[in-house]
Order: C-alpha cells, then structure tokens, then sequence
C-alpha cells in the first residue's frame, strides 16, 4: 500500500487521545498562540501559516497549513480533515446518528479504532473509489427547529456575517451564487469542516474558502465579541464547505456521504477500578480558572495522604495554557487533573440559562454519568465553595441504593417561611411535589450515583424536565422534583450556605425554623464546605461572610494577581455605574418618587406573582430615592 496516496489530517488543540497510522496524522492547531505542544504531531505555526488566527479560524489554520505546506507532507493523491473527537466512521455497519446526526461514543478505545475507524487498507480502498467523502448531511430542522440553514445561522450567530460572506461569494464567484441561494433554503447542511478531497479538489477548496474568510475578515469586528463568537470565520466556513460540497454535487462528481462519531471522552487515562480513589467532578469556563485555582489550593489543603483524589473539570473553552498552569499547581501532589471537553451539548443548552447568577456550566452535573463510565459514584462540587474538610469523609457516606446524595437547602427552607416569597411554599408542594419545604436540597454538593444513574438513563429524563417545567431555581429546582424520593440525606455542614447581605435584608436566619436555625448556627462554627451560594461572591465583595477565608486560599493560587485585578476592575464599574445612576437620578428624582408610592400602591393591593412584582420594584424605586435625595435636596 501506497500510504502517500492519502493523507487524513486530525486536529487537535489540546492534550487528548491521539489517533495515528501511516494514513492518520494529527496535526496541532493554535501553536503560535500557545507554548504547549502535544507529542508525536505536526503543527501548524511552521512554514507559511496562519496559527496566530486560530481564535477565529478555528480548525482551518491547519487547512491552511497543510495547503501552503503540501509537499512537507509527502503531497498526497488525497487528503482529508477530522477532529480530535469527530471521525470519519469506516466501520461496514449500520450507524444510528443522534438528534443532532452524530454517532456517540463514549471514548476512544481498541475496539473503537478497530471496527469504526479501521486500518489503513480498509480506509484507503474505501476514499479511492470516490472523488470527495464528506459528512452525512444533517437535518437543521431537528436541531432548533430552523426552517432552513440560513434560520439556523441567525440563530446562533450574527447573520449580518453569513450575509457580507455571500456578497463575496456573489462578487468573486457568481457561478456559485444560485446554489448558495438554494444552500440557505435548504435544510440540509454539511457542518463541521470535515471532508477528503482529492488533491485538485483540495487546492480548488482552500482558493475558494480562504479569499473568502480573508476579504471577510476585512469587513467585520471582532473586538467586541466573546470567545465563541469570535470563531465566526469557522462557523461562516461551514456554511461555505456546505455550498462547496453542493456544487461537486451539480457537477456530477462521484461524492460519499460517510457517518460521523462524537466521542464523550478523548482523554488519555486508564479505566479506573482502584477504591481508593475519590473522584470528583466540576464544571468551569475559562474565566472560571482562578476561582477553580482557589477550590484547588481548598482541596490540597485538606486530602488524606492514603487516598488518591481526581479533578474531573467538565469544560468548554479552558485554554492549554490554564490547562498547564492548573496541572502544574497539582505537581508532587495526590491529585489528578483532567479536562472533559463538553462542546455542542452546553451550546446546545445555552437558552435554558435562567437567573441572575446562574451560566450554562449549572447543567453540566447532567452529562456526569456518561463522561465517567468507569466509576460508580463521584462528588459533584459547585465551583463557589471552599473545601475545609477531607473529602474522603463525604465520599466514603454510604448513599445507600439512593442515586443522590446532598444537603438540605436551609436558605431555601427560610425562604418558604418569609413574606417577601409568599408563593414559594405553595411552589414547593404543587410544582416541586415535595411534602415538606425542609425536604429541599441543595445543588452545589453533590454525591452521585453513577451506575444508578446510568442504568436509568437520568440524562434524557432530567433533560425533558429541565425543558418541560417551569422552575425558579434551574436545575436544582429539576434535581429536587425528579429525585424526591431518590436521595439520601447527609449533615448540611458539608454545605454550610453564607449569609450574604441580600439574605440578611431579607432576615433569612429570622425565618428559619427552629430546628433549622439551631443547625445552621451549629453548622457555621465549625462548617466542613463553605458555599458563597448567593450572588455576592467573595472574589468580588470582600468584605462579605467568610470571604476573608476564601482569600486565604485565594493567596496561594498562582491566580492571586490575576483575581486582584478582576476584583479592581468590577470596583471600578461599579463606581462608575453608580456615577452614572446618580445622574439619572437626579433629573428624574420627581418621577421616580412618583412610582415609588404607585408600586407601593399596587403592591397592597394585588396578590401572587404580581404583589412580588410590585414589591422587588418598591424596592428597587426605595433605593434609587435614598441615593438622589442627598443631590436632589
């Protein structure tokens, strides 16, 4: 076998389970962006290149790499793209795709590389019978209900992009025009930047695509843009490969359409079968990182030198080099750090975000069952805690044949019994179906059973819940209604929730019943988790609750600087912000008092949703009169 013939190009951007043969060969992507270099792989910052783009063009700065670089590769008959968790499927067998038309897998193993990616002679004698092997096409409709794939863009992304990237297309290629118009009706796309081309297809592709993204990038701003936006040339050139692929297809060329995988986990580990390990599961954006740094310096503080702890960090968008900075903290240590990538399935679920203080990461707890199949149980840890005791003590609590294990809320238990939520007990028992308010628990600490979990598919039921139920509290509202009659209570000192100033001003600790009241002061002498649970976290307002604890820990963390200056510049918003409301105030102090007695009205008066209304806005109103009156006056 000739395996110049046919090269398949795998990206990778960070440290996962690398996939090799004569024809397979990864390829690093982002290298100028990064000192980290993974082992036994091309990258993409050599030669005539494009790494430094890499935020933006995503996977095809290795596209690119390879097409300005093709005879360091041995310049191939064929060549082809996959990703470090999306493959090509090889295997002859029937492939069942997902909602969302991929085939899941739960992590790259022997018998995943031999009977659905194959060997080289079974792929090479599969791409030489066509000109192009490209995905599946899938189904917009399944996926947001997009009437068809120019719906599906505005849905997700700014289609003013998509729209100045086909007047390009209009201008430099007017053969491809109708068929791009036709593309955006449609509701069959090609995604993923994926696809095997042979070498003159390959070179027509990339002139195609690249004098397209590059005029675009004279067109648009990036500077505002947060990090998953900011991929936009990635996202435009889906679309674009998508009409690429549909013109082959008018031209008559003999074209594959082959199954696509999406493995859960692409990390190198071994299965884990040791007792003595204590597996720990988190979730955090890459913003997150220094807080995750403190939660660290919590646990190295605390863990029991006869046991073996892993940080299973459930991730979006982690940088390599916070990656290697967090490993590097961990260092002659009894701690493993590994990072899941969860990708589309949080993107997926970004419109069920509720709440002031919640972010999309809230819902990773769900995916935890099938991203560890090798465990039975694990701790699920909110990221807003401060670990003062050994987690081996809460791991080893027997959850019985329960499939979770966790705290009585006591804040939400005083909530049920204060005036100012007078819906929440009823909320309680008709939505929640929870006899008792003091049966609620609390999210932010979490013993899961796995195998139980898994057995019963909890995700999928969890997940028509969470899409089905009108709840206050996210997830953990869900969490409460589904395992009401499924979870083992432990001591509520393993989630000892502070009592910020939002709580104080509504006299939380006076509406506690007294059994509650009596353990949560108990709890807070000697309290084994702390959880800044409410909004007034303690990286941001110092001065709160056992935020003086929190920045202990927070002066050990290679983060320290880091989150100082984080601090410093919400400060200075803040201070700014309350410039500005001064203002505002002022010249409109009249009108303001004015709906402040209307709202009061109206509050007496009313009842239910609509007397909570009126009292948030009361309030609001009171505080906007006390901060002019000094100027108005």
């Amino acid at each position: 076998m000739e395996s110049t013939k046919l090269k398949i190009f795998t990206i990778y951007n960070n440290e996962q389970t690398l996939i090799k043969s004569d024809i397979i060969t990864p390829l690093q992507v982002g290298c100028a962006l990064s000192n980290y270099r993974l082992g036994e792989t091309l990258y993409d910052d050599t030669g005539d290149n494009i790494s430094v783009l890499n935020k933006s063009f995503c996977e095809l700065t290795g596209v690119y790499w390879v097409w300005k670089n093709y005879d360091k590769i041995g310049d191939p008959n064929y060549v082809g793209f996959m990703h470090y968790r999306r493959h090509f499927l090889f295997g002859h067998k029937e492939y069942i795709p997902d909602w969302y038309g991929l085939n899941t897998f739960p992590k790259i193993d022997e018998n995943y590389l031999k009977e659905d990616i194959t060997d080289d002679v079974n792929i090479l004698s599969i791409v030489t019978q066509y000109d192009a092997i490209v995905p599946r096409a899938i189904d917009v409709k399944k996926t947001v209900d997009s009437k068809n794939n120019y719906e599906h863009f505005k849905h997700f992304h700014d289609i003013k992009d998509l729209d100045a990237a086909m007047k390009i297309l209009k201008e430099k290629y007017p053969e491809y025009s109708l068929i791009a118009k036709e593309y955006d009706r449609s509701t069959l796309s090609y995604f993923l930047n994926m696809f095997i081309f042979t070498k003159d297809l390959f070179f027509r592709y990339c002139e195609f695509i690249f004098s397209i993204l590059f005029e675009l990038q004279t067109k648009i701003d990036l500077s505002k843009r947060d990090d998953y936006q900011l991929r936009v040339f990635g996202f435009v050139a889906e679309r674009l490969t998508g009409i690429f692929i549909k013109k082959l297809y008018s031209e008559g060329l003999n074209i594959k359409e082959l199954p696509v995988s999406i493995v859960e986990d692409t990390h190198k580990s071994e299965t884990h079968i040791n007792s003595s390990i204590i597996p720990i599961v988190v979730a955090s954006s890459n913003e997150y990182v220094p807080v995750l740094s403190v939660f660290i310096e919590s646990l190295k503080a605390h863990v029991n030198h006869t046991a073996h702890y892993e940080v299973n960090v459930l991730e979006r968008n982690i940088s390599n080099d916070d990656k290697m900075q967090l490993k590097k903290m961990l260092l002659n240590t009894n701690i493993d750090i590994r990072f899941i990538n969860l990708g589309k399935r949080l993107n997926n679920l970004q419109s069920m975000c509720v709440g002031r203080h919640f972010t999309v990461e809230t819902y990773s707890r769900l995916f935890a069952p099938e991203l560890l199949p090798e465990y039975n149980k694990c701790l699920y840890l909110d990221l807003d805690i401060l670990i003062l005791d050994d987690l081996k003590k809460l791991f080893e609590i027997d959850i019985e044949d329960k499939a979770i294990a966790a705290c009585v809320d006591n804040i939400f238990v005083s909530f049920c019994n204060n005036s100012n939520f007078p819906d929440l007990k009823t909320y309680t028992k008709t939505t929640l179906k929870l006899d008792n308010p003091e049966a609620y628990f609390q999210n932010g600490v979490l013993m899961l059973n796995l195998e139980k979990m898994r057995k019963n598919n909890v995700k999928s039921k969890l997940l028509d819940c969470i899409l089905n139920m009108k709840v206050h509290f996210a997830d953990q509202c869900v969490f409460n209604f589904y395992f009401r009659n499924d979870v083992k209570y432990i001591p509520t000192c393993w989630n000892y929730g502070i009592c910020d100033r939002e709580r104080r001003a509504l006299n939380v600790k006076e509406t506690m019943p007294l059994n509650i009241l009596k353990q949560y002061i108990s709890d807070s002498q000697n309290p084994k988790i702390i959880h800044y649970s409410g909004p007034y976290k303690p990286w941001v307002y110092p001065d709160e609750e056992y935020a003086k604890i929190w920045w202990e820990y927070a002066r050990r963390s290679p983060y320290y600087e880091q989150l100082l200056k984080n601090m410093s510049e919400h400060i200075l918003e803040q201070s700014n912000y309350m410039i500005d409301e001064k203002i505002a105030v002022v010249k409109n102090y009249k009108k303001i008092c004015l709906k402040y007695w209307k709202a009061k009205f109206l509050e007496k008066i009313t009842f239910g949703k609509r007397k909570i209304h009126y009292y948030n806005k009361k309030l609001l109103l009171k505080d906007k009169i006390r901060l002019g009156r000094y100027f108005y006056n």
